[in-house]
């Protein structure tokens, strides 16, 4: 279910309701096709299924289906090389695997891989930190922000920010954030 932007339910004559994926995957969104507006998706054991034409229904050979990352993996998704696209990653025990050409699909070569994080409290984060418009990898350990701002997903003292913000319990929250 979507709301038009009022923050209430409306019914599905003006809410959007659509039914995208089957019972267990995991719902996601972005612009998938560059166009400004966000549109739905699924992961699923390893797969991708993103709705490129926004119709919130799934079209066999429109929409995107991929295969990348594991069903174990943590899910990730950003605009990594700033085209003005979301597309897919996954991070797994401090190994990132980023999808660099928007088609959900591993690419030897293309996409991106490195090691940054891996302790067992680490919690993968993403964002543009710095403005750019490009989404950046990092890691929340107990409280503590480590940034990768070179976007190599490689760990390099002279290339991380590291800042304290919050505890060990919380969870990490990333956006563009404005004082009221």
């Amino acid at each position: 279910m979507l709301d038009n932007g009022n923050f209430s339910w409306d019914g599905a004559a003006v809410d959007f309701v659509t039914t995208f994926g089957l019972p267990g995957d995991t719902p996601i969104t972005g612009d998938w096709d560059g166009s400004g507006f966000t549109k739905i998706g699924v992961f699923r054991n390893g797969e991708w299924f993103l709705d490129t034409d926004g119709n919130g229904v799934y079209d066999p050979g429109i929409d995107l289906v991929g295969s990348f990352g594991a069903p174990t993996d943590v899910i990730v998704f950003g605009d990594w090389n700033g085209s003005g696209t979301t597309k897919v990653g996954v991070y797994r025990n401090g190994a990132w695997v980023l999808d660099m050409n928007g088609n959900a699909n591993w690419d030897p070569g293309v996409d991106l891989v490195g090691s940054f994080g891996g302790g067992p409290t680490d919690r993968p984060v993403v964002g543009d930190w710095d403005g750019s418009g490009k989404t950046r990898i990092g890691i929340y350990r107990d409280g503590v922000w480590i940034i990768d701002l070179t976007n190599t997903a490689l760990y390099n003292p002279g290339s991380v920010k590291i800042g304290s913000f919050g505890f060990s319990t919380d969870v990490p929250l990333v956006g563009k954030w404005a004082k009221p």
